[in-house]
């Protein structure tokens, strides 16, 4: 019955490759606009890594806004980002 179940819902190779097509779109337009405040390749990975970070223990009913988002919001500024890549470097999370 289950193996039922799996098979009809499974998701086709096409709607796979479609969500890799956009998760790959969208990361890319996240780092291209990052580049365009300044970042550079490095801070773009210790960025990731603090967030990868800090979703690790959110629970089901919880979100999480990225510092991408939050910038783009005006929640945060570019050097509020800057300081948290500081403070990742200097060791002081």
């Amino acid at each position: 019955m289950f193996a039922d179940f799996r098979k009809a819902f499974a998701p086709t190779p096409e709607e796979i490759k479609r969500a890799e097509d956009f998760i790959a779109r969208i990361e890319r337009e996240d780092t291209d606009h990052l580049r365009s405040l300044g970042f550079n390749d490095t801070d773009i990975e210790i960025i990731r890594t603090i967030e990868t970070e800090e979703t690790r223990y959110l629970c089901g009913f919880q979100s999480y806004s990225s510092r991408i988002d939050l910038i783009k919001s005006g929640i945060i500024t570019v050097d509020d980002v800057r300081n948290d890549i500081k403070r990742r470097i200097n060791g002081n999370e």
